[in-house]
């Protein structure tokens, strides 16, 4: 279960969701959760272990495992819906409105 603040943080580089993905840290599906100050939204997650981007891969942080059905909406979500060329790099968007692609 992901907490608001944590979900509505979570950049695409944060999810590795296939198998052996990346990192090493969990061979299962997963994604990272840490907080990172700055984010164009201000989300913020509560935890503060360590993390870092090495390579464009992220490590550290709180893991967690997500579902295979997770993976699938996912896919769907961002080969279907996700505006291109946003360059923010948050998973979450406005997809509709004046607003549309800003986190």
């Amino acid at each position: 279960m992901l907490r608001i603040g944590e979900l509505c943080g979570l950049h695409l580089v944060d999810l590795h969701l296939r198998e052996n993905a990346p990192g090493g840290e969990c061979r299962a599906p997963h994604l990272h959760v840490f907080h990172r100050p700055g984010t164009p939204n201000r989300a913020e997650a509560k935890t503060k272990q360590p993390w870092r981007v090495e390579h464009g891969i992220v490590t550290g942080g709180l893991i967690k495992r997500v579902s295979t059905a997770l993976g699938h909406t996912y896919f769907s979500y961002v080969t279907t819906e996700y505006p291109r060329g946003t360059g923010h790099g948050m998973l979450l968007v406005q997809l509709h409105g004046a607003d549309s692609g800003q986190p």
